[in-house]
């Protein structure tokens, strides 16, 4: 069995982490905190807006700031072909499914094949942070950005839609032109309507 875990967070737009050397990591769903070390059995989550964090195997503790995502643990491993390059096949590489030059169960002739647990997670968006502290100042940060673009969309949406809903009605009722400007003209007459 490997004694690291294969570590990958994706987003839909880039991969935020791909590494290999994980001992261990910690993770929150619904149901509570949990931990993931190598040799862990296949397992599949939905994981709500949270904080991911692991261990290095050089000691160092890294985090990941989540917008809900899944997390899957699959007992995964490189192929011969794709040892250097990081890419994964299913199932564990053994002997008997390496040609010939492999010297024991999980070592093949380009390097060492981790044999163990793939960790995956995919989220909408995900913030990386070495320092708990600095990642909870930064989340706070992009949460106020979110909100001022998000005011910013409604603010323009409104603009749009009082602009559009002026402009039907000048095309339903073209005898009273300028009746629907913004701001609408008054007019100082002697109290009457038209």
């Amino acid at each position: 069995m490997s004694r690291v875990l294969h570590l990958r967070i994706t987003t839909p737009m880039a991969v935020l982490v791909d590494s290999t050397t994980v001992r261990g990591l910690r993770a929150e769903d619904e149901s509570g905190a949990f931990g993931i070390l190598p040799g862990h059995e296949d397992y599949l989550t939905a994981l709500p807006a949270s904080v991911l964090r692991w261990h290095e195997a050089g000691g160092a503790t890294r985090y990941c700031a989540l917008r809900a995502g899944v997390l899957t643990v699959t007992q995964g491993s490189l192929s011969p072909a794709s040892a250097t390059e990081g890419r994964l096949t299913e199932g564990p590489v053994t002997q008997g499914t390496i040609a010939e030059g492999a010297v024991a169960e999980g070592t093949l002739p380009g390097g060492t094949v981790t044999g163990g647990t793939v960790v995956s997670v995919s989220c909408r968006e995900g913030i990386l942070g070495d320092d708990l502290d600095d990642l909870v100042a930064r989340i706070a940060a992009f949460r106020r950005q979110e909100t001022d673009a998000d005011r910013s969309a409604r603010i323009e949406q409104a603009r749009l839609h009082s602009r559009a809903v002026r402009q039907i009605i000048r095309y339903l009722r073209p005898d009273r032109p300028g009746a629907f400007d913004h701001p609408p003209q008054v007019s100082g007459g002697s109290g009457g309507h038209r």
